[in-house]
């Protein structure tokens, strides 16, 4: 998901609280398939092997402004030490 439009400082906070309680619910109801009624509802056949380990990440980033600056024009090669 990516918002539609860059946000203000307040609308940016609305977003932080909405996901704090809508996010935290659906990672708990996702807890609670995965440890629970996967494991109850979805029966492995016999003879089949557990060996895919799965995992979610979720995370919220913040783009700043564009900066157009390349890296190299960054780096201080006087500080750097001298290499072979």
């Amino acid at each position: 998901m990516i918002v539609d439009a860059p946000l203000t400082k307040k609308q940016f906070a609305a977003l932080q609280s909405y996901l704090k309680v809508a996010g935290g619910q659906f990672l708990h109801r996702l807890d609670t398939f995965a440890a629970v009624d996967l494991q109850k509802d979805v029966i492995p056949e016999p003879g089949a092997v557990a060996d895919i380990r799965a995992g979610l990440q979720c995370f919220l980033y913040v783009e700043n402004e564009s900066d157009d600056t390349k890296l190299r024009d960054l780096i201080e090669f006087d500080d750097l030490p001298n290499r072979i």
